[in-house]
């Protein structure tokens, strides 16, 4: 009967031990994933990084283009103005009728 029962005691230690090796491979598992995250994480953030210093030159860009434009605007004011002015003498040289 004794060895009944010694024989009883490994089988529910052989099952306790898988279930701890079990674990233990899930826990394994869990920290490979863990390690591709961080991985991961640090690409994306160069990513977003990078994004960033493009975003900040497309800005710069675009103000200096802004810039441009309203000193274009103002030009461009300028010259229907001059334009104008010829239209109207222009129109002081023809004989009315």
């Amino acid at each position: 009967m004794e060895v009944v029962n010694l024989q009883q005691g490994v089988r529910v230690e052989e099952k306790m031990m898988e279930d701890v090796a079990d674990k233990q491979k899930k826990t394994i598992k869990t920290g490979d994933k863990l390690v591709r995250a961080i991985e991961d994480n640090k690409r994306e953030k160069e990513k977003l990084l990078k994004k960033i210093e493009e975003n900040k030159a497309e800005l710069e860009k675009l103000l200096t283009d802004v810039e441009q434009n309203k000193k274009d605007q103002i030009s461009m004011g300028e010259n229907v103005n001059v334009q104008q002015k010829k239209v109207e003498e222009a129109k002081t040289k023809v004989p009315k009728q």
